[in-house]
């Protein structure tokens, strides 16, 4: 089984750092909703 990330690394390591990404993901489009509900109101 081939990684699909560009440099090799172990399935351990990926899985970790796949998830940190999700989270950080979702803390951005959190973030991005927050920032968006402020411009509306702040008209």
């Amino acid at each position: 089984m081939q990684s699909r990330l560009p440099n090799e690394e172990p399935l351990g390591t990926s899985r970790i750092i796949r998830s940190k990404q999700s989270t950080l993901e979702a803390k951005l489009t959190t973030r991005n909703k927050l920032v968006r509900a402020c411009q509306q109101y702040n008209i």
